[in-house]
């Protein structure tokens, strides 16, 4: 059982039968056309490019390790960084991981279909290796948080998961989060328990912490806002090289991965008026627990010493980060079950549509708007306006994206991505227009 779904195969008719039709001769390794998309998909991937905007844009504006553990200032720019850190510090990326999981289950089913099963891991190894190379590329030139090229190494975990059952790739998802959760609760209980045995080495050992942390901000920032692009790709390479806690990501992007995966083999995204209850289900026990979790750490971060701090950050990231984005994910999908709120909601799929093309933009934008050779506003703004500057370029990419997608079936960066990937360019503009309504 999944969430209460009853077990189907995924020959059981899983793709309605407006979506199983394919033309004689297409290339069915190729990418979906527009009739084969799931709206609720793009909106939540939408969703997720919001999100993650709003994390990202406070690590350009204070480059560094410190700005993680909480905010000194007016109580509305406390407010703002609270807020971020709660609602969205790893509730975003482990989202669009859920996506990436399910991404693999429809083109995987897509192989199944048509029985093109033995080619499916070599196409998808490739895909994988170009997402990589666009991580890298994205990671020296615009961001050290880049996020794609730890989905590459961790998505290649997936291909001999191909055959596993929805049942047991859940149990393991669930399996992950919880023990990560338990070994971040016992290393922030060691670490409390030290500090009552070994109070001095303790204090030290924070103190050096917080001075290896500030040093790293100093230097960031100083090689950010330099006039040379090139010192300030030399530290981004630097900096994402040295970042060895990424590689405990993996456990946590994994866990989601298998969830998508699960949801995308059930067919839960395609139908979910089928299966209300349950979704409601995940709803409540996502935020109900998600939201008390992500509340605890932040309360550690703001009020513990640096190394328990660290802990919380790092519970929030791998508990309440997790169980929060499915939460956000079972609301999002019960909301456009709604005509009121699909109307609403429904600009977001253009954005999502356009995921990774507006992903590297906001990038490219934030590094120009606060790094050196730009407008260098790092370190000079706070959490309420880098929110504000955050609302306003999502504004614009809504825009945009919205324009774009009425005349091209692709974003740049998804055109160059997909051509990579197939050995073949699919055609970017529309033979018609689409016209709003």
């Amino acid at each position: 059982m999944l969430l209460g779904l009853p077990h189907k195969r995924a020959a059981d008719g899983i793709l309605p039968p407006e979506r199983e039709h394919v033309s004689p001769g297409r290339n069915l390794h190729g990418p979906s056309t527009d009739s084969e998309r799931i709206e609720i998909a793009d909106v939540l991937r939408g969703f997720a490019v919001c999100g993650i905007l709003l994390v990202n844009i406070m690590h350009f504006k204070a480059p560094g390790s410190m700005g993680a553990f909480g905010y000194e200032g007016p109580a509305l720019d406390r407010l703002a960084a609270a807020g971020v850190l709660v609602f969205a510090q790893a509730k975003f990326f482990t989202l669009f991981s859920f996506l990436f999981g399910w991404g693999f289950a429809v083109q995987l089913l897509r192989a199944e279909r048509q029985g093109r099963t033995a080619r499916f891991p070599r196409l998808f190894v490739r895909r994988l290796l170009f997402l990589g190379a666009l991580g890298a590329a994205h990671a020296a030139l615009l961001s050290d948080g880049d996020i794609l090229v730890l989905y590459a190494v961790t998505g290649l975990l997936l291909v001999p998961m191909r055959g596993a059952r929805p049942e047991i790739l859940i149990r393991w998802a669930i399996g992950i989060v919880a023990v990560s959760a338990v070994i971040t609760a016992l290393l922030l209980g060691s670490i409390e328990l030290g500090r009552t045995f070994a109070a001095e080495e303790m204090a030290q050992a924070d103190a050096e912490w917080a001075d290896e942390f500030r040093r790293e901000e100093r230097a960031l920032t100083a090689a950010y806002l330099g006039s040379s692009f090139v010192q300030g790709m030399a530290a981004r390479i630097a900096s994402y090289a040295g970042n060895a806690w990424v590689l405990f990501m993996i456990p946590t992007v994994l866990a989601m991965f298998m969830a998508g995966f699960a949801a995308g083999r059930r067919s839960l995204l395609r139908r979910i008026a089928d299966h209300r209850a349950p979704v409601r289900r995940l709803c409540a026990w996502g935020l109900g627990l998600g939201l008390p979790l992500a509340l605890i750490a932040l309360a550690g971060m703001n009020r513990l010493p640096v190394l328990s701090a660290l802990m919380a950050f790092w519970f929030n990231l791998v508990a309440a980060g997790p169980i929060m984005a499915m939460g956000y994910c079972a609301g999002i999908a019960l909301l456009w079950q709604r005509p009121a709120w699909r109307r609403w909601l429904r600009p977001l799929a253009w954005l999502g549509r356009l995921a990774l093309t507006n992903y590297l933009l906001q990038s490219a934008i934030t590094t120009v708007l606060f790094h050196g050779f730009g407008l260098g506003l790092a370190q000079r703004v706070s959490p309420t306006q880098a929110l504000l500057i955050a609302v306003i370029i999502l504004a614009v990419q809504l825009v945009v994206s919205g324009w774009w997608l009425r005349r091209y079936r692709f974003g740049p960066a998804e055109w160059l991505w997909r051509t990579l990937t197939y050995g073949h360019a699919p055609p970017m503009r529309r033979a018609v227009p689409v016209v709003s309504t």
